[in-house]
């Protein structure tokens, strides 16, 4: 196996450990703020992979809570059909 490790985005270290030079550093796009009541507020997030998820808060809990979107239906553009049916039931 060849030690010396050489490419333009990545350096080898000494214990042999491949590392990305300069690393982009990606950020969730928030889609869309849902205030489904005066206590329970969601937030859809699309990551730069083209996944989806929830952050949904309750004026009762101190940690607010993230899950997946899974099972979502998008339009013939990408954006998301979303309705009040389909997010409580992906919350609660």
């Amino acid at each position: 196996m060849n030690n010396e490790y050489e490419h333009p985005n990545f350096y080898k270290s000494a214990m042999g450990v491949v590392y990305e030079k300069n690393p982009k550093i990606t950020y969730p796009h928030l889609y869309r703020v849902f205030l489904l009541d005066s206590h329970n507020t969601s937030w859809f997030w699309i990551r730069e992979d083209g996944t989806c998820y929830w952050q949904h808060s309750r004026k009762n809990l101190d940690d607010d809570i993230f899950e997946d979107a899974d099972q979502l239906q998008m339009d013939l553009f990408g954006k998301p059909i979303l309705t009040k049916e389909f997010i409580m039931k992906a919350i609660l």
